[in-house]
């Protein structure tokens, strides 16, 4: 009796760290919803990799998978307001930049970018991971781009290219819950750039997967109230002040109102570190 109520509760864990990062999000909501799967996660460690691997394959926005176990809730926050929207886009608009690449037995990728420093561009590791044909489009047109840095945990690449569009710089100031402004992105890799309305509901340290969904990745990400796609990967939130605040990297597989970015203040040493190198690197394999 006792075995296999230990049996049970085990199966409850693998599978519940599986479906509450997807991929139907009204499940995922109930079970990361759930008093005792919220137990469960507090009571035992992070899953093994293999139901990392699981989820990633079940995942058809192709996120990494954020949270290892149940994920988190956030309290709502006020609606963005008009204000804070139009000069969040005004500042990040120009700089805001698609990415296509071409590879992994001829698939073809959409991501999105912004630059930070004339000449190069900041995306997501998982937009860029396999693709050997890359390239950058602002408003001027497509141009060839090489990896410099790609970090698959913590989910970051820096792209050098010869683009036109301005950089952007980053924000100052944290931003905490409560901080409004925008994400901007090419979402469904569709030519037309996308602003969307982005407020902070939370910032916090998750213990997830890397882009292939095997290692473990503990990153600083903000929970937005802002709608994220699929091609909306890279780009930036950009805060009312006009600065990058961080990089939307994932939708949340049971609120698809929510989306998180990675922290300006975790991603900005890496980038520079890598800008000021400025040697190509590697992309990685595959994802899919």
């Amino acid at each position: 009796m006792g075995v296999g109520a230990v049996g049970l509760v085990l199966v409850v864990w693998l599978l519940s760290s599986v479906l509450a990062q997807g991929p139907f999000p009204g499940l995922a909501q109930q079970i990361r919803g759930s008093q005792t799967i919220q137990a469960i996660d507090a009571a035992l460690p992070p899953p093994p990799d293999v139901t990392g691997r699981v989820s990633r394959y079940l995942d058809d926005q192709g996120f990494p998978q954020v949270f290892a176990g149940g994920g988190i809730t956030a309290p709502p926050v006020s609606p963005t307001t008009d204000q804070a929207v139009q000069a969040a886009a005004a500042a990040g608009q120009p700089s805001t930049v698609q990415i296509r690449g071409f590879g992994c037995g001829g698939k073809i990728g959409f991501g999105s970018g912004f630059v930070s420093q004339p000449g190069f561009v900041v995306t997501n590791a998982h937009v860029v991971a396999g693709f050997d044909w890359l390239r950058v489009r602002d408003a001027a047109g497509e141009h060839p781009a090489v990896a410099i840095h790609v970090d698959p945990a913590l989910d970051v690449a820096v792209l050098s290219a010869d683009v036109l569009a301005p950089a952007i710089g980053w924000t100052d100031v944290a931003a905490t819950r409560g901080t409004q402004g925008a994400t901007l992105g090419f979402p469904g890799g569709q030519s037309q750039m996308v602003v969307q309305p982005a407020t902070v509901q939370s910032r916090i340290e998750a213990i997830g997967r890397d882009i292939y969904g095997q290692g473990s990745a503990r990153r600083e990400i903000l929970a937005l109230a802002a709608a994220v796609q699929q091609g909306d990967s890279g780009g930036p939130f950009v805060t009312s002040a006009g600065r990058v605040g961080g990089i939307v990297f994932a939708a949340d597989p049971g609120n698809r109102t929510i989306g998180y970015a990675l922290t300006a203040e975790q991603v900005r040493p890496g980038v520079a570190a890598a800008i000021a190198r400025n040697q190509r690197v590697a992309v990685g394999a595959c994802r899919f």
